[in-house]
């Protein structure tokens, strides 16, 4: 069956190359990019703070650069789409 994309950013955040998914019922489990599995169990369960921490830092820095990166996509096609009306 095929997931369902979420836009919801989990404050605790979560390790490099996983994300969350939701199934056709809306329960979520987690995908491993790196390694191509799926599991049901949260990445987060029993990790340090400190972990936690660095993960956290490193998906808002994931976030704002995927954030930068649509915008110039955007303003790059509006552009070009501009130009093309000419």
């Amino acid at each position: 069956l095929p997931a369902m994309e979420t836009t919801f950013i989990d404050p605790r955040g979560l390790p490099e190359n996983t994300d969350p998914a939701l199934d056709v019922l809306g329960r979520t489990y987690f995908k491993n990019h790196e390694s191509k599995t799926t599991t049901w169990k949260d990445p987060r369960d029993d990790q340090p703070e400190v972990v936690l921490a660095h993960w956290r830092h490193e998906q808002s820095v994931r976030w704002v650069r995927d954030q930068v990166r649509r915008e110039m996509q955007e303003r790059y096609e509006v552009a070009h789409s501009d130009s093309e009306d000419d």
